[in-house]
């Protein structure tokens, strides 16, 4: 089984990577394969809706975008963390699920049945929004969601800080624990 963290965040080393990393441990310690990807030091174009890559499951935009998508063909997770930008989810992210829905869409369905999960991290507002975007984007593609005990969100503002947010630490634990579970016993397929 293989995962894939997705940080979208346009930092390296911040609360939506360290909140990721903390899912990356538990997902380790259950066995699973995981990779954890920062989109801060990538390059993602916008979707062009050019229909390029119908029937073709690549783009003809040369960036990392490819890459990335031969990642997320083979995982059967993806756990995708952002950050929020003016009540949003960041644009570079933004741009990566919009061209992934795009081309998965005109390919048959590419993310269908693969497991998605959100993990959002605030300084003060705008939480659920930003993971309301990302909920769309699992649901529109027929990935599998699996529920919490809590919203998968974090609030900090400086580096750091959300290691003192406890229960957005224990929320992303469960929620670890919940994905392998769902994992090992294709409870997901």
């Amino acid at each position: 089984m293989k995962i894939l963290l997705l940080n979208g965040s346009h930092r390296t080393g911040g609360n939506t990577e360290t909140l990721l990393s903390v899912m990356k441990t538990g997902f380790e310690k259950q066995g699973l394969e995981t990779e954890l990807i920062s989109l801060a030091t990538l390059s993602v174009e916008h979707c062009q809706v050019c229909d390029s890559c119908k029937g073709k499951s690549t783009c003809r935009i040369t960036d990392d975008f490819g890459a990335i998508l031969e990642k997320i063909s083979v995982s059967d997770a993806l756990i995708i963390g952002t950050p929020v930008y003016v009540g949003m989810p960041s644009s570079r992210l933004a741009a990566l699920i919009q061209r992934l829905t795009y081309l998965a869409l005109l390919n048959g369905h590419l993310l269908k049945d693969k497991i998605g999960c959100a993990v959002v991290v605030a300084g003060e507002a705008g939480h659920l929004t930003a993971l309301n975007s990302l909920l769309d984007f699992f649901l529109v593609n027929e990935m599998t969601v699996p529920g919490s005990r809590y919203w998968p969100v974090g609030t900090a503002s400086k580096k750091g800080e959300i290691l003192n947010d406890t229960a957005a630490i224990e929320n992303v634990k469960y929620l670890s624990g919940k994905i392998a579970k769902l994992l090992k016993t294709g409870g997901a397929r």
